[in-house]
């Protein structure tokens, strides 16, 4: 198990590239890596499962084939309206939108815009994923 906490903050371009190349070649199915970030783009590629913690608690934990089959993340150029759009921010050429996946779309997944749609619309975003994890009855 290797525990690495911000491992990316102060390193330059090359230094950040370098660094996702080592890692990436000691990811095995007998190693456990488990990385603590804010700066979740420099690392996006080899994150999964994705956990996601507030105040402390586990409020998010999927694996990123899952996430990506159940949300699309799309830009647009006009402001969402209407209830069909889960989250969105404004960004530099238009909106950032995060949708229900119904269409079956493939779509990148930025880890920001998703930690910001779990933090910020939790009431709306956790539902669709409780079918990938079904309850026994007892």
């Amino acid at each position: 198990i290797v525990l690495l906490d911000e491992p990316t903050n102060g390193l330059d371009i090359p230094s950040k590239s370098k660094f996702r190349k080592i890692l990436a070649s000691a990811l095995t199915e007998d190693r456990t890596i488990i990385i603590s970030t804010h700066q979740a783009r420099d690392l996006e590629n080899l994150i999964d499962p994705v956990i996601i913690l507030d105040s402390g608690q586990i409020i998010f934990q999927e694996e990123m084939a899952t996430i990506t089959q159940k949300l699309a993340v799309r830009l647009v150029h006009e402001k969402p309206r209407g209830n069909q759009c889960i989250y969105y921010e404004k960004i530099m050429g238009g909106y950032c939108i995060v949708t229900e996946n119904q269409d079956d779309m493939e779509t990148r997944v930025d880890l920001e815009v998703l930690f910001n749609t779990v933090i910020n619309q939790t009431d709306r975003i956790l539902p669709l994923f409780e079918s990938a994890h079904p309850r026994s009855v007892s």
